[in-house]
């Protein structure tokens, strides 16, 4: 301080007022200039204008009338923002059975400006219900705005089921019965009364009658089959038999020293089923030789009145019935002497005399030939 002081004792007067001068001076400058900063004004930075979120939705409103209970309705409710929005949550306005939603887009977090999202509404009614609306409600808002500053769209619906009436049938259109035919009366159109009238009176012709039905053909007679030929070499020397109703049933050939049947289904003649008597005509089975199957064509139709498969023996001829003296004996005579050959058959049976109603049965052999 000193040396200041003692600089500024060696200024002289004069200049030492000017720098003081030149020193208030500089003070009142920085003065201006500090009150004059304070008070500076703010330039406003321009902002983009604020735009509204709006939902468009396809379709604007549903209406399903009249469904079948049991039947199924559903479509897809179209909805694309405008700006950046988030759903936040997708509801009916009323509780009804069997309408339900898939809505996808409250899980999709923030929907980008133009993005379709879609809210499948299904309806399955099963009952009848009378005509009933609500509203599909979409609760959204702005992704920057306020959790609390949310928006509604709302789609009207319109539902209603009825089951269809199934109309009675009409009843059937009673038929009139057909008209009573007139009885024919050739002199209906008589109309005078005196005997020119009546005698020169033409009567009218019969009605036509209707065609008789057609009588239907008969139906075809029956084709047989006819009998299997045997092979040739097993029917080589062979002759037919006969069942007991006198039907050919096969074939009697010689083999091995006897007579063997063989029926027409063995075509081989390898497995014969009876065996030939040649003696009596008979072919008897050939694993019981005591059971008939069959005969010859000479023996036909032949048991022995014994009931066996042996030939009859004959007897004495007993006195033909009402022949008495010389003539009785001479018919009984020549019946005794008559022969009967070994392939004839004998022929029994009972014979009731007519005379007297108490006249007892008699037996009476007849012989009767036949022709080989």
């Amino acid at each position: 301080m000193n040396k200041i002081k003692q600089i500024f004792a060696n200024i002289p007067k004069h200049v030492q007022w000017l720098m003081l001068g030149a020193a208030i001076l500089i003070v009142a400058l920085v003065l201006v200039l500090v009150i004059s900063g304070g008070h500076k004004k703010k330039v406003a930075t321009p902002t983009a204008p604020v735009v509204d979120a709006v939902l468009s939705v396809d379709p604007a409103s549903l209406e399903w009338t009249d469904i079948r209970p049991g039947g199924m309705m559903e479509t897809d409710v179209k909805i694309t923002p405008n700006v950046q929005v988030k759903v936040t949550s997708v509801t009916f306005s009323k509780t009804i059975s069997g309408l339900t939603y898939r809505a996808p887009c409250i899980n999709m977090g923030q929907i980008p400006a133009g993005t379709m999202c879609a809210i499948t509404v299904t309806w399955t009614p099963d009952a009848d219900l009378m005509p009933t609306r609500l509203t599909l409600d979409v609760v959204y808002r702005a992704a920057d705005a306020p959790e609390n500053m949310v928006k509604t769209e709302s789609v009207p619906i319109t539902l209603s089921a009825r089951t269809p009436v199934v109309a009675a049938p009409a009843p059937p259109t009673p038929t009139p019965p057909a008209p009573t035919p007139k009885p024919y009366d050739p002199f209906e159109d008589i109309t005078g009364n005196s005997d020119d009238d009546y005698y020169n009176f033409q009567p009218k012709p019969l009605p036509d009658l209707p065609p008789p039905p057609p009588v239907p053909a008969p139906p075809p007679a029956p084709v047989l089959p006819p009998a299997p030929a045997p092979d040739v070499n097993c029917f080589e020397f062979a002759f037919p038999g006969y069942d007991l109703s006198g039907n050919q049933f096969g074939w009697i050939r010689p083999m091995g020293g006897a007579y063997k049947f063989h029926p027409f289904s063995d075509t081989t003649c390898s497995n014969p089923t009876g065996i030939y008597n040649p003696d009596t005509g008979i072919i008897t089975a050939i694993d019981d030789n005591t059971k008939k199957i069959g005969t010859d064509a000479e023996h036909i139709g032949f048991r022995s009145p014994t009931g066996g498969l042996g030939m009859p023996q004959l007897g004495e001829a007993p006195p033909l019935p009402g022949a008495t003296g010389a003539r009785g004996a001479a018919a009984t005579s020549a019946v005794a002497a008559t022969s009967v050959p070994a392939e004839g058959v004998i022929k029994r049976f009972l014979q009731t005399d007519t005379a007297t109603a108490s006249a007892p049965h008699r037996e009476m052999i007849l012989p009767i030939f036949f022709e080989a």
